[in-house]
């Protein structure tokens, strides 16, 4: 391969990342703070570690999905995975900010946190902007699933 075979490659592949940015970024995000919960219920001894421990699963695959799609030259690509992570992701988020308003279902997800208002601030708006990214990423896989995002239209198209 001539050297600008591979520059001509490697702008491709960046094109690529380039439309799934905010996935890539919030699927590695999500994958912390899932381990975190998930090791914590494992210190804690507590069975409700498969939640978190599915979701890292979820993750992982989604991950390859997205690594597949950059390196893809297919025009469509659905990017299904990572629609039924972020959406998986989504009800579970949904899910723990119900948690907040009683403490017997929140010390269930949460066996090594204790109940007090301060927590629940916080915890709640992080799953709120965390629902709200989630939101967004489910619409963006929609637009490049479709190839209606705006990097496509300008860049790609």
């Amino acid at each position: 391969m001539s050297k600008k075979q591979v520059e001509e490659k490697t702008k491709n592949v960046s094109r690529r990342y380039n439309r799934i940015f905010i996935l890539r970024y919030y699927t590695v995000g999500l994958f912390f703070i899932n381990l975190y919960w998930f090791l914590m219920s494992i210190l804690s001894q507590h069975w409700g570690a498969i939640i978190p421990f599915s979701l890292l699963m979820f993750s992982g695959v989604a991950y390859s999905e997205q690594l597949r799609f950059a390196t893809s030259k297919q025009d469509k690509f659905l990017l299904s995975r990572n629609k039924v992570y972020f959406s998986v992701q989504l009800v579970t988020m949904i899910f723990l900010f119900l948690s907040l308003f009683h403490q017997g279902v929140f010390n269930w997800f949460f066996p090594f946190f204790v109940f007090n208002s301060r927590l629940r601030l916080i915890l709640g708006g992080s799953y709120v902007l965390g629902i709200l990214l989630c939101l967004l990423c489910v619409k963006r896989i929609k637009n490049v699933s479709m190839n209606k995002d705006k990097y496509y239209l300008k860049y790609e198209k």
